[in-house]
Protein backbone atom coordinates (compact mmCIF):
# COMPACT_ATOMS: atom_id res chain seq x y z
CA UNK A 1 0.00 0.00 0.00
CA UNK A 2 1.48 3.37 -1.05
CA UNK A 3 1.34 6.18 1.45
CA UNK A 4 2.33 9.85 1.19
CA UNK A 5 2.48 12.89 3.42
CA UNK A 6 3.93 11.15 6.50
CA UNK A 7 2.32 12.27 9.76
CA UNK A 8 2.14 11.04 13.32
CA UNK A 9 -1.00 9.33 14.53
CA UNK A 10 -1.71 12.34 16.78
CA UNK A 11 -1.69 14.62 13.73
CA UNK A 12 -4.00 12.21 11.93
CA UNK A 13 -6.50 12.09 14.78
CA UNK A 14 -6.31 15.84 15.34
CA UNK A 15 -7.34 16.33 11.71
CA UNK A 16 -10.20 13.85 12.11
CA UNK A 17 -11.39 15.55 15.29
CA UNK A 18 -11.20 19.00 13.72
CA UNK A 19 -13.47 17.86 10.89
CA UNK A 20 -16.12 16.70 13.35
CA UNK A 21 -15.94 19.27 16.16
CA UNK A 22 -19.57 20.34 15.94
CA UNK A 23 -20.92 16.82 16.13
CA UNK A 24 -18.59 15.79 18.94
CA UNK A 25 -19.47 18.93 20.88
CA UNK A 26 -23.19 18.22 20.84
CA UNK A 27 -22.69 14.49 21.35
CA UNK A 28 -25.95 13.83 19.52
CA UNK A 29 -24.68 11.00 17.35
CA UNK A 30 -22.74 9.35 20.16
CA UNK A 31 -25.75 9.57 22.45
CA UNK A 32 -28.09 7.97 19.91
CA UNK A 33 -25.77 5.12 19.06
CA UNK A 34 -24.47 4.79 22.62
CA UNK A 35 -27.89 4.14 24.15
CA UNK A 36 -28.50 1.41 21.60
CA UNK A 37 -25.10 -0.22 22.27
CA UNK A 38 -25.64 -0.10 26.04
CA UNK A 39 -29.08 -1.67 25.68
CA UNK A 40 -27.67 -4.41 23.46
CA UNK A 41 -25.00 -5.16 26.04
CA UNK A 42 -27.51 -5.45 28.88
CA UNK A 43 -29.59 -7.81 26.74
CA UNK A 44 -26.55 -9.93 25.81
CA UNK A 45 -25.43 -10.34 29.42
CA UNK A 46 -28.96 -11.34 30.37
CA UNK A 47 -29.04 -13.84 27.50
CA UNK A 48 -25.81 -15.41 28.78
CA UNK A 49 -27.41 -15.77 32.21
CA UNK A 50 -30.58 -17.29 30.73
CA UNK A 51 -28.62 -19.82 28.73
CA UNK A 52 -26.54 -20.73 31.78
CA UNK A 53 -29.67 -21.25 33.86
CA UNK A 54 -31.10 -23.54 31.19
CA UNK A 55 -27.92 -25.64 31.22
CA UNK A 56 -28.00 -25.85 35.03
CA UNK A 57 -31.64 -26.93 34.96
CA UNK A 58 -30.73 -29.78 32.62
CA UNK A 59 -27.76 -30.80 34.77
CA UNK A 60 -29.89 -30.61 37.91
CA UNK A 61 -31.85 -33.61 36.69
CA UNK A 62 -28.82 -35.72 37.59
CA UNK A 63 -29.19 -34.90 41.28
CA UNK A 64 -30.67 -37.72 43.33
CA UNK A 65 -31.68 -36.77 46.87
CA UNK A 66 -31.11 -40.39 47.90
CA UNK A 67 -27.45 -40.18 46.90
CA UNK A 68 -26.24 -36.59 47.21
CA UNK A 69 -22.50 -37.40 47.55
CA UNK A 70 -22.37 -39.10 44.12
CA UNK A 71 -25.04 -37.26 42.14
CA UNK A 72 -24.26 -33.91 43.72
CA UNK A 73 -20.60 -34.26 42.79
CA UNK A 74 -21.51 -34.92 39.16
CA UNK A 75 -23.72 -31.83 39.10
CA UNK A 76 -21.04 -29.65 40.70
CA UNK A 77 -18.41 -30.73 38.16
CA UNK A 78 -20.67 -30.04 35.18
CA UNK A 79 -22.04 -26.81 36.67
CA UNK A 80 -18.54 -25.47 37.33
CA UNK A 81 -17.65 -26.01 33.69
CA UNK A 82 -20.88 -24.29 32.60
CA UNK A 83 -20.24 -21.27 34.83
CA UNK A 84 -16.65 -20.99 33.58
CA UNK A 85 -17.86 -21.08 29.96
CA UNK A 86 -20.47 -18.39 30.67
CA UNK A 87 -17.81 -16.33 32.47
CA UNK A 88 -15.73 -16.31 29.28
CA UNK A 89 -18.77 -15.50 27.13
CA UNK A 90 -19.47 -12.55 29.42
CA UNK A 91 -15.86 -11.40 29.05
CA UNK A 92 -15.98 -11.52 25.24
CA UNK A 93 -19.32 -9.70 25.13
CA UNK A 94 -18.11 -6.99 27.51
CA UNK A 95 -14.94 -6.45 25.51
CA UNK A 96 -16.92 -6.01 22.30
CA UNK A 97 -19.31 -3.67 24.13
CA UNK A 98 -16.52 -1.39 25.38
CA UNK A 99 -14.93 -1.19 21.95
CA UNK A 100 -18.20 -0.36 20.20
CA UNK A 101 -19.18 2.25 22.79
CA UNK A 102 -15.70 3.73 22.62
CA UNK A 103 -15.98 4.01 18.83
CA UNK A 104 -19.29 5.87 19.21
CA UNK A 105 -17.89 8.38 21.70
CA UNK A 106 -14.33 8.66 20.36
CA UNK A 107 -14.31 7.50 16.73
CA UNK A 108 -10.98 9.26 16.31
CA UNK A 109 -9.23 7.25 19.05
CA UNK A 110 -6.54 4.72 18.27
CA UNK A 111 -7.84 1.16 18.78
CA UNK A 112 -7.06 -0.84 21.88
CA UNK A 113 -5.03 -4.06 21.81
CA UNK A 114 -6.98 -7.29 21.34
CA UNK A 115 -8.45 -9.16 24.29
CA UNK A 116 -6.58 -12.33 25.21
CA UNK A 117 -8.50 -15.03 27.06
CA UNK A 118 -6.83 -17.54 29.39
CA UNK A 119 -8.28 -20.36 27.26
CA UNK A 120 -6.32 -19.12 24.23
CA UNK A 121 -2.68 -20.08 23.46
CA UNK A 122 -0.15 -17.95 25.31
CA UNK A 123 1.13 -14.90 23.45
CA UNK A 124 4.24 -12.86 23.95
CA UNK A 125 3.25 -9.24 24.59
CA UNK A 126 6.02 -6.62 24.40
CA UNK A 127 5.85 -3.66 26.75
CA UNK A 128 5.14 -0.37 25.02
CA UNK A 129 4.49 3.25 25.91
CA UNK A 130 0.92 3.51 24.64
CA UNK A 131 -0.43 0.37 26.32
CA UNK A 132 2.14 -0.53 28.99
CA UNK A 133 0.86 -4.05 29.63
CA UNK A 134 1.70 -5.00 26.07
CA UNK A 135 0.04 -5.88 22.81
CA UNK A 136 -2.97 -7.60 24.37
CA UNK A 137 -5.50 -6.94 27.10
CA UNK A 138 -5.35 -9.98 29.33
CA UNK A 139 -8.65 -11.25 30.69
CA UNK A 140 -8.54 -13.11 33.97
CA UNK A 141 -9.45 -16.78 34.32
CA UNK A 142 -12.45 -17.76 36.45
CA UNK A 143 -11.56 -19.25 39.82
CA UNK A 144 -12.94 -22.73 39.13
CA UNK A 145 -12.01 -24.01 42.58
CA UNK A 146 -14.06 -21.33 44.24
CA UNK A 147 -16.90 -21.79 41.75
CA UNK A 148 -17.01 -25.52 42.50
CA UNK A 149 -17.15 -24.96 46.26
CA UNK A 150 -19.92 -22.39 45.97
CA UNK A 151 -21.95 -24.41 43.47
CA UNK A 152 -21.78 -27.44 45.74
CA UNK A 153 -22.96 -25.44 48.74
CA UNK A 154 -25.61 -23.49 46.84
CA UNK A 155 -26.97 -26.46 44.89
CA UNK A 156 -26.88 -30.05 46.22
CA UNK A 157 -26.15 -29.12 49.83
CA UNK A 158 -28.77 -26.37 49.83
CA UNK A 159 -31.35 -28.92 48.68
CA UNK A 160 -30.22 -31.37 51.36
CA UNK A 161 -30.54 -28.71 54.07
CA UNK A 162 -34.19 -28.17 53.12
CA UNK A 163 -35.06 -31.74 54.13
CA UNK A 164 -37.34 -33.04 55.54
CA UNK A 165 -39.31 -30.74 53.26
CA UNK A 166 -41.05 -32.48 50.36
CA UNK A 167 -38.44 -33.63 47.85
CA UNK A 168 -39.83 -31.52 45.02
CA UNK A 169 -39.67 -28.38 47.21
CA UNK A 170 -36.10 -29.10 48.27
CA UNK A 171 -35.05 -29.77 44.69
CA UNK A 172 -36.69 -26.59 43.40
CA UNK A 173 -35.04 -24.49 46.10
CA UNK A 174 -31.65 -26.06 45.43
CA UNK A 175 -31.84 -25.34 41.71
CA UNK A 176 -32.91 -21.74 42.26
CA UNK A 177 -30.08 -21.24 44.72
CA UNK A 178 -27.54 -22.72 42.29
CA UNK A 179 -28.81 -20.58 39.42
CA UNK A 180 -28.65 -17.44 41.55
CA UNK A 181 -24.99 -17.79 42.53
CA UNK A 182 -24.05 -19.03 39.05
CA UNK A 183 -25.51 -15.91 37.43
CA UNK A 184 -23.64 -13.66 39.84
CA UNK A 185 -20.29 -15.40 39.31
CA UNK A 186 -20.57 -15.78 35.53
CA UNK A 187 -21.41 -12.15 34.78
CA UNK A 188 -18.53 -11.01 36.98
CA UNK A 189 -16.36 -11.96 33.99
CA UNK A 190 -17.84 -9.12 31.95
CA UNK A 191 -17.75 -6.66 34.85
CA UNK A 192 -14.04 -7.32 35.34
CA UNK A 193 -13.33 -6.77 31.65
CA UNK A 194 -15.00 -3.34 31.76
CA UNK A 195 -12.85 -2.46 34.79
CA UNK A 196 -9.75 -3.80 33.04
CA UNK A 197 -10.44 -1.52 30.08
CA UNK A 198 -10.83 1.39 32.48
CA UNK A 199 -7.50 0.48 34.02
CA UNK A 200 -5.72 0.70 30.65
CA UNK A 201 -7.60 3.17 28.45
CA UNK A 202 -6.83 6.88 28.69
CA UNK A 203 -10.15 7.76 27.05
CA UNK A 204 -12.01 6.21 30.02
CA UNK A 205 -12.48 8.16 33.25
CA UNK A 206 -14.21 5.49 35.28
CA UNK A 207 -17.29 3.28 35.26
CA UNK A 208 -20.98 3.41 36.00
CA UNK A 209 -23.48 0.74 36.98
CA UNK A 210 -26.13 -0.16 34.41
CA UNK A 211 -29.16 -1.81 36.00
CA UNK A 212 -31.18 -4.57 34.43
CA UNK A 213 -34.90 -3.94 33.82
CA UNK A 214 -36.81 -4.58 37.04
CA UNK A 215 -33.70 -4.40 39.23
CA UNK A 216 -33.96 -4.50 43.02
CA UNK A 217 -33.77 -1.50 45.36
CA UNK A 218 -30.20 -2.41 46.36
CA UNK A 219 -28.97 -2.12 42.77
CA UNK A 220 -30.99 1.03 42.14
CA UNK A 221 -29.34 2.73 45.12
CA UNK A 222 -25.87 1.77 43.92
CA UNK A 223 -26.64 2.97 40.38
CA UNK A 224 -27.96 6.28 41.75
CA UNK A 225 -24.44 7.13 42.88
CA UNK A 226 -23.47 7.66 39.24
CA UNK A 227 -19.94 7.45 37.86
CA UNK A 228 -17.11 5.98 39.92
CA UNK A 229 -13.84 7.47 38.72
CA UNK A 230 -10.49 5.73 38.32
CA UNK A 231 -8.97 7.36 41.34
CA UNK A 232 -11.82 6.10 43.49
CA UNK A 233 -11.57 2.54 42.17
CA UNK A 234 -7.89 1.80 42.59
CA UNK A 235 -4.77 3.99 42.41
CA UNK A 236 -2.06 2.94 39.97
CA UNK A 237 1.68 3.31 39.81
CA UNK A 238 4.22 2.72 37.02
CA UNK A 239 6.65 -0.11 37.77
CA UNK A 240 10.32 -0.19 36.67
CA UNK A 241 9.59 -2.68 33.86
CA UNK A 242 7.06 -0.28 32.32
CA UNK A 243 3.97 -2.14 33.49
CA UNK A 244 1.40 -0.81 35.92
CA UNK A 245 0.37 -1.97 39.37
CA UNK A 246 -2.83 -1.21 41.21
CA UNK A 247 -3.20 -0.98 44.97
CA UNK A 248 -6.35 -1.74 46.93
CA UNK A 249 -7.46 1.18 49.08
CA UNK A 250 -9.01 -1.24 51.55
CA UNK A 251 -6.13 -3.67 52.14
CA UNK A 252 -3.11 -1.89 50.70
CA UNK A 253 -2.29 -5.05 48.69
CA UNK A 254 -0.66 -4.43 45.32
CA UNK A 255 -1.82 -6.22 42.18
CA UNK A 256 0.31 -6.29 39.04
CA UNK A 257 -2.31 -7.28 36.48
CA UNK A 258 -5.09 -4.88 37.28
CA UNK A 259 -8.45 -6.24 38.30
CA UNK A 260 -7.61 -9.79 37.26
CA UNK A 261 -5.98 -10.34 40.64
CA UNK A 262 -9.04 -9.16 42.53
CA UNK A 263 -11.38 -11.77 43.97
CA UNK A 264 -15.05 -11.53 43.06
CA UNK A 265 -15.85 -10.03 46.47
CA UNK A 266 -13.13 -7.40 46.00
CA UNK A 267 -14.37 -6.17 42.62
CA UNK A 268 -15.56 -2.60 43.29
CA UNK A 269 -19.12 -3.15 42.04
CA UNK A 270 -21.24 -4.97 44.62
CA UNK A 271 -23.67 -7.53 43.22
CA UNK A 272 -25.94 -10.17 44.70
CA UNK A 273 -27.17 -13.61 43.65
CA UNK A 274 -29.23 -13.46 40.45
CA UNK A 275 -27.89 -9.95 39.76
CA UNK A 276 -27.61 -9.10 36.08
CA UNK A 277 -26.49 -5.51 36.48
CA UNK A 278 -23.56 -4.62 34.26
CA UNK A 279 -20.95 -1.89 34.14
CA UNK A 280 -20.24 0.57 31.39
CA UNK A 281 -17.13 2.71 30.91
CA UNK A 282 -17.47 6.43 31.53
CA UNK A 283 -15.55 8.23 28.80
CA UNK A 284 -13.99 11.65 28.72
CA UNK A 285 -16.25 14.16 26.96
CA UNK A 286 -19.10 11.66 26.69
CA UNK A 287 -22.71 12.82 26.17
CA UNK A 288 -24.36 13.73 29.47
CA UNK A 289 -27.44 11.80 28.38
CA UNK A 290 -25.50 8.57 28.98
CA UNK A 291 -26.01 9.19 32.69
CA UNK A 292 -29.66 10.24 32.46
CA UNK A 293 -31.17 7.10 33.97
CA UNK A 294 -28.86 7.05 36.98
CA UNK A 295 -29.38 10.78 37.49
CA UNK A 296 -33.10 10.07 37.64
CA UNK A 297 -32.41 7.39 40.25
CA UNK A 298 -30.34 9.87 42.24
CA UNK A 299 -33.22 12.35 42.22
CA UNK A 300 -35.62 9.58 43.20
CA UNK A 301 -33.40 8.70 46.13
CA UNK A 302 -33.27 12.33 47.20
CA UNK A 303 -37.05 12.77 46.92
CA UNK A 304 -37.93 9.60 48.85
CA UNK A 305 -35.40 9.96 51.68
CA UNK A 306 -35.70 13.64 52.65
CA UNK A 307 -34.70 14.13 56.27
CA UNK A 308 -33.61 10.49 56.63
CA UNK A 309 -30.16 8.97 56.93
CA UNK A 310 -28.49 5.57 57.03
CA UNK A 311 -30.71 2.54 57.45
CA UNK A 312 -33.87 4.66 57.74
CA UNK A 313 -33.18 6.20 54.34
CA UNK A 314 -32.47 2.81 52.79
CA UNK A 315 -35.68 1.37 54.19
CA UNK A 316 -37.73 4.31 52.94
CA UNK A 317 -36.29 3.99 49.46
CA UNK A 318 -36.83 0.21 49.46
CA UNK A 319 -40.48 0.61 50.50
CA UNK A 320 -41.08 3.03 47.66
CA UNK A 321 -39.19 0.88 45.16
CA UNK A 322 -41.03 -2.29 46.14
CA UNK A 323 -44.42 -0.56 46.09
CA UNK A 324 -44.58 -0.99 42.34
CA UNK A 325 -44.61 2.74 41.60
CA UNK A 326 -42.64 3.08 38.36
CA UNK A 327 -39.54 5.26 38.71
CA UNK A 328 -39.05 8.13 36.30
CA UNK A 329 -37.10 7.08 33.24
CA UNK A 330 -35.44 8.97 30.40
CA UNK A 331 -37.43 9.45 27.24
CA UNK A 332 -37.61 6.21 25.27
CA UNK A 333 -36.78 6.49 21.60
CA UNK A 334 -37.14 4.03 18.77
CA UNK A 335 -33.83 2.09 18.79
CA UNK A 336 -34.04 1.46 15.05
CA UNK A 337 -34.23 5.21 14.45
CA UNK A 338 -31.45 5.83 16.98
CA UNK A 339 -28.90 3.60 15.36
CA UNK A 340 -29.77 4.72 11.84
CA UNK A 341 -29.39 8.40 12.66
CA UNK A 342 -26.25 7.74 14.66
CA UNK A 343 -24.73 5.59 11.94
CA UNK A 344 -25.37 8.27 9.35
CA UNK A 345 -23.71 10.88 11.55
CA UNK A 346 -20.73 8.93 12.84
CA UNK A 347 -19.83 7.22 9.55
CA UNK A 348 -18.37 10.39 7.98
CA UNK A 349 -16.03 10.82 10.98
CA UNK A 350 -14.79 7.26 10.73
CA UNK A 351 -14.35 7.51 6.97
CA UNK A 352 -12.37 10.72 7.36
CA UNK A 353 -10.21 9.02 9.95
CA UNK A 354 -9.65 6.05 7.64
CA UNK A 355 -8.66 8.30 4.76
CA UNK A 356 -6.15 10.10 6.98
CA UNK A 357 -4.73 6.83 8.23
CA UNK A 358 -4.31 5.50 4.70
CA UNK A 359 -2.26 8.59 3.83
CA UNK A 360 -0.16 8.30 6.99
CA UNK A 361 3.18 6.47 7.24
CA UNK A 362 3.43 2.74 7.85
CA UNK A 363 2.62 1.43 11.32
CA UNK A 364 -1.11 2.12 11.62
CA UNK A 365 -2.39 -1.19 10.25
CA UNK A 366 -4.25 -1.97 13.48
CA UNK A 367 -5.98 1.41 13.43
CA UNK A 368 -6.91 0.95 9.77
CA UNK A 369 -8.46 -2.45 10.43
CA UNK A 370 -10.32 -1.03 13.41
CA UNK A 371 -11.82 1.83 11.41
CA UNK A 372 -12.74 -0.50 8.56
CA UNK A 373 -14.52 -2.84 10.98
CA UNK A 374 -16.48 -0.01 12.61
CA UNK A 375 -17.49 1.41 9.23
CA UNK A 376 -18.72 -2.03 8.14
CA UNK A 377 -20.71 -2.41 11.37
CA UNK A 378 -22.41 0.98 11.08
CA UNK A 379 -23.15 0.49 7.38
CA UNK A 380 -24.89 -2.77 8.30
CA UNK A 381 -27.26 -0.74 10.50
CA UNK A 382 -28.23 1.36 7.49
CA UNK A 383 -28.80 -1.67 5.27
CA UNK A 384 -30.89 -3.50 7.88
CA UNK A 385 -33.05 -0.50 8.73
Amino acid sequence: MTRSNPRTFQEVTDNTSQASDDLLRTGAAAALLGHFIIGQHVARQSQIADELNQVLAQQWQWVDMRDIPRSGSAFTTAATRAVADAYEQSQVAADQFVRELRAAVHPEAEPLPALHLPSQPEVMAPVGDRFPVGAVIRAGAPDTGRIARIMDLAGPNAALERMPAPTNVAMTDGLRSAQGVATRMALTGGRKVVLQHQYLDKTIQGWERVTEPGCCAFCAVLASRGPVFKESTFPTERLPDGSYATRSRNTGKTFTSGVNDLSESAVPAAVHNNCRCTLRPVFKNEPQSFQAENKNLKKLWSDTTKGLHGKAALNAFRRFWDSGTPPPLPEVRDPAVERRVAAEQILPMLKTGLANLLSAPEGHEGAIEYHQAQIKRLESYLVAH
